[in-house]
């Protein structure tokens, strides 16, 4: 059944439209399909500075309010109307009368003129003040990566420098230590030389982020031995493990391919600050490294039976310079930067980490790299 509006429902809408109109929450402009303007509220000729007499005059049109760089889409916003009667709302600006810009959001209907013409009416909603904070919310963002980045590449380059003198340092104490000693030089070079591979571990693990920070890091790719690699992980830390205690395997599953294509030197890497971690955090029990294939990717895991990471903390352990617990940087010293480290090479190397842990039950630490199988022939 078709409802026919009686002239009281038309009197009714027109004069909720007059309030609308006069109420200036929203500009309103109406005008012509060829873009002159016929009237306009109060709202609407403060944003633009025009006076009404102005706009009464005809000679006031749309394009003159219109920067030439928005022409197109109030072009296409004028085929919008012709064909469905709505142009969707778009941003844009208006040319102020000062020669201000003026940033506007705009919807435009179509509704038949007082002669059978059709008139477009124009909402217009100032969002000029938005616009500037968003600007400043950028060159915010802006001169805050730029502050990042400098601070990166200052990390870079002094944990670079302090390496040299650091090798030295160590490499002293290595030919005193070959040398006649009492028992008391000997225990305090021995000390010395702790300190500073200690202190080399910070330096390197200070290197190694604030390079991929400044993303100056490049992945290396080449055709490796993938038990080797990770017999020379187990090999360089077997010392550590043994010092606590501790016992310590490595385990490759048979369908590991022995010949792979990626960047042993950053896989390396991965797996030293994961097993140090783990020996680290590890009192008494054992450490794995377990390596499977896992749909077409080579998984990885690294298991210990250590202090375990709280529910709590499993989100943010990745992020840099957190540990489980705050006192763990005080009993067992680092950074906290190994694990960002790595989940940052994980994700350049196509992969992804993640864990599970228990607290005082140990953890298990996963990840997975792309990697490509060949021939030992090709290799």
């Amino acid at each position: 059944m078709v409802h026919k509006r009686t002239p009281d429902s038309l009197r009714q809408g027109e004069k909720r439209l007059r309030r609308l109109a006069e109420s200036n929450i929203i500009g309103l402009a109406v005008g012509d399909l060829n873009g002159k303007m016929i009237d306009a509220n109060d709202a609407f000729l403060k944003l633009v500075g025009y006076s009404r007499q102005e706009v009464a005059s005809g000679t006031i049109r749309w394009d003159s309010l219109t920067p030439p760089e928005y022409s197109d889409l109030d072009r296409r916003a004028i085929d919008q109307l012709r064909t469905t009667g709505i142009a969707l709302p778009w941003e844009k600006e208006f040319l102020h009368k000062s020669g201000d810009r003026v940033f506007v959001i705009i919807g435009v209907a179509t509704i038949d003129g007082p002669k059978g013409d059709i008139e477009c009416v124009s909402f217009v909603l100032d969002i000029t003040e938005r616009k500037r904070l968003e600007q400043k919310l950028q060159k915010a963002v802006a001169a805050a990566e730029c502050a990042n980045q400098a601070k990166s590449e200052f990390l870079a380059n002094i944990s670079h420098e302090l390496r040299t003198p650091l090798n030295a340092i160590l490499g002293m104490a290595d030919l005193l230590l070959q040398t006649q000693l009492t028992s008391e030089q000997m225990r305090d070079l021995e000390t010395l030389k702790a300190s500073s591979e200690a202190l080399l571990t910070l330096v390197i693990q200070i290197l190694d982020f604030s390079t991929i920070e400044s993303a100056r890091i490049d992945l290396g790719f080449a055709g490796f031995n993938i038990r080797n690699c990770v017999g020379s992980v187990f090999r360089a830390l077997a010392v550590l493990a043994e010092q606590k205690g501790l016992k310590f395997s490595y385990d490759l599953a048979a369908d590991v391919p022995e010949i792979v294509y990626g960047d042993s030197a950053r896989l390396r890497q991965i797996l030293i600050n994961l097993v140090g971690n783990a020996i680290k955090f590890t009192d008494k029990g054992e450490v794995t490294i377990k390596v499977r294939t896992l749909s077409g990717l080579l998984h990885f895991t690294v298991s210990d039976t250590g202090i375990g990471i709280p529910p709590e903390k499993r989100k943010s352990i990745f992020a840099p310079f957190t540990q489980a617990d705050n006192s763990s940087t005080r009993k067992y010293g680092g950074l906290g930067i190994g694990l960002t480290v790595s989940a940052r090479l994980v994700a350049m190397m196509g992969g992804s980490i993640w864990l599970d842990s228990q607290v005082e039950h140990g953890s298990d630490f996963h990840f997975t790299i792309q990697v490509k199988a060949i021939a030992a022939e090709e290799e």
